[in-house]
């Protein structure tokens, strides 16, 4: 880990799609080298990211390395997951979720975050207008799906139900 910090990630992503567990030794290794992690490049580990929190076998990833997670997306250093059987299908619900769980301020922490790690504008803009209309917009009518589509746009609005559905 300390030739290649990346290697970190990479044995979190392997894991959390895989669904092996990392041997003991190897865990408390990566933990420890986890400062590393600052000095690998933002694009480099929203790749991992991202393929990490697609894995079938995420959660329990997430939940076992929350301290790793913290070095690189610090927002998120009071990580909190829903339940298991609430954890979103998809890399950008799950995120969605995670930071709406864990963050004071979800929209802002997500959209800092995002642009920490070099995020295209598309998934930053998205992000948090979900976050930000989360709370306003709840799907328990109806009519309020059809209020959210006209003020948030069809891909807003999907996002936004997928997350209110999940939580």
């Amino acid at each position: 880990f300390s030739e290649d910090a990346l290697r970190i990630l990479r044995a979190l992503r392997f894991s959390a799609t895989l669904g092996y567990e990392i041997e003991e030794n190897t865990a408390a290794a990566l933990r420890a080298k986890s400062h590393l992690l600052r000095t690998i490049s933002a694009e480099r580990i929203f790749t991992e990211w991202k393929k990490l929190l697609s894995g079938d076998f995420a959660y329990d990833i997430i939940k076992e390395y929350s301290a790793v997670i913290s070095v690189f997306i610090p927002a998120l250093s009071n990580l909190r997951l829903p339940e298991k059987d609430k954890f979103a299908d998809d890399f950008f619900t799950r995120q969605a979720q995670i930071f709406y769980l864990s963050c004071a301020d979800p929209a802002a922490d997500y959209a800092e975050s995002m642009k920490r790690l070099k995020t295209d504008t598309h998934i930053r803009t998205l992000g948090e207008t979900v976050l930000v209309n989360s709370s306003k917009y709840k799907l328990s009518a109806l009519s309020d799906a059809g209020i959210m589509l006209s003020a948030l746009g069809e891909e807003a609005a999907k996002a936004t139900a997928r997350l209110d559905l999940s939580l």
